[in-house]
């Protein structure tokens, strides 16, 4: 019974991002969601672009983080088919789930889809990638 409720009282952390393979940003997000699980935060990594051979895909049974993507997702020019695919199907992955904060490289419109699933009072942090 203890452990359900700590598991309950775990923050709920969302990860969403572009991931085009082994690289700057993929190297962080991995070490991030290590992090975050290494804490006690239950982590979801979301993405509509995932390229081949991304390891933070490769490692997340193993630390474990949830991690869902599209059928769209290898292919950019399919941008707009992998959005619409995650705003149809994700939220029955989240299952009224809702995260205690989404950790993203995006902003814009699909950002502002993704805060339906945040909780009262919790927030969208923005991080940059690439060159300045």
């Amino acid at each position: 019974m203890r452990a359900e409720a700590e598991n309950a009282a775990a923050p709920q952390i969302l990860i969403t991002s572009w991931l085009q393979g082994a690289g700057g940003i993929e190297t962080h997000l991995l070490n991030l969601a290590g992090v975050l699980v290494e804490s006690g935060a239950h982590v979801w990594v979301a993405a509509r672009v995932c390229k081949k051979n991304v390891p933070l895909e490769a490692a997340a049974p193993r630390l474990p983080v949830r991690f869902i993507k599209t059928p769209f997702d290898r292919n950019t020019r399919r941008l707009r088919l992998s959005t619409m695919w995650a705003m149809a199907a994700w939220p029955l992955h989240f299952r009224g789930r809702r995260f205690d904060a989404i950790l993203t490289t995006e902003s814009g419109a699909f950002t502002r889809f993704l805060r339906r699933f945040l909780k009262p009072g919790s927030r969208v942090v923005g991080m940059y990638a690439g060159e300045p």
